[in-house]
């Protein structure tokens, strides 16, 4: 099955980001989840309309604006990129309760191995 979103269509049955992790990160970024579009290219907040990195350098926490598909560079600033939930939709309002219980259990087990110096919450509503 697919979804027509915008300009494109994706598949329903995508599959989920990997994460961008490491242990002593200053900052782990944490999303809802992952978007259709991220899902559809493998890279974090890759919607065409999230400002996740703008924001980044607007801020002066990366030297320039990255694209989306640089996400895995965000290592090497002592930056990475998880989801309370793995699984891709196309909203985050499309999460079931019951993944979001599921979600926190596994995030407290990455931020507990990881142990990033700070956690920052991503998303509207988050």
């Amino acid at each position: 099955m697919t979804v027509k979103r915008g300009f494109f269509t994706e598949s329903t049955t995508a599959s989920p980001v990997p994460d961008i992790i490491a242990p002593g990160l200053m900052i782990l970024f944490i999303g809802y989840n992952p978007g259709m579009r991220s899902a559809a290219t493998g890279h974090h907040f890759a919607g065409r309309s999230n400002r996740f990195w703008k924001l980044l350098a607007d801020a002066g926490l990366t030297p320039r604006r990255y694209a989306a598909d640089e996400d895995a560079a965000l290592l090497e600033l002592g930056f990475g990129i998880t989801n309370i939930v793995a699984r891709p939709t196309p909203a985050a309002a499309d999460l079931r309760p019951e993944e979001f219980t599921a979600g926190r259990d596994i995030l407290r087990g990455k931020l507990e191995r990881y142990r990033p110096r700070v956690a920052c919450f991503v998303g509207i509503g988050v």
